[in-house]
């Protein structure tokens, strides 16, 4: 998870999340008044300052993760690309997939995954596509298919949904 470090009014470095959550647990952005010094991860953090801080973990375009369910994966900016996010067992992924992504690295870590947890395709049915809608995106839809076939998921258990490149989506 990324943070900004800022410096406050004693010249200290301070470590600002993009949001916090209220006692009612509604989430608000936090915009601090600091002067700006440089970009920082959670493990720069006090412990103190990360308790209750729910954690988003950034997938970048061309690029996938998996994850304990319990973390917040996401990611944006799928202009001609797809988002595909798929639960397996207690772990989970996102794949920002591109016209140019090797998909088989992909399709691998999911094999394993599953391996891992002890599931096969039929025991996956929380997967979620995101597409994003310009000129181009038949590249990247090919793609998270094949990984979808090769993976062995139902596509009745697949939900799709076609998103503005400026939408981020979380999983």
């Amino acid at each position: 998870q990324n943070v900004v470090i800022y410096k406050n009014m004693h010249g200290e470095d301070v470590g600002v999340n993009e949001a916090t959550t209220d006692p009612a647990g509604k989430i608000s952005t936090c915009f601090p008044i600091f002067k700006f010094v440089r970009r920082g991860t959670l493990k720069n953090l006090p412990e103190e300052l990360t308790v209750g801080m729910t954690t988003k973990y950034v997938v970048e375009q061309g690029k996938h993760l998996i994850m304990n369910k319990t973390e917040t994966l996401t990611t944006s900016g799928l202009a001609t690309c797809v988002a595909l996010a798929i639960q397996i067992g207690n772990k989970k992924g996102m794949s920002h997939v591109d016209a140019t992504t090797n998909i088989h690295r992909i399709i691998r870590d999911i094999q394993q995954t599953m391996t891992d947890e002890k599931i096969d395709s039929s025991g996956i049915d929380r997967v979620r596509v995101w597409e994003g809608t310009m000129y181009g995106n038949w590249h990247a839809i090919k793609k998270v298919d094949q990984i979808i076939e090769e993976v062995g998921i139902d596509a009745k258990k697949i939900h799709r949904q076609s998103v503005c490149f400026m939408t981020s989506v979380s999983f």
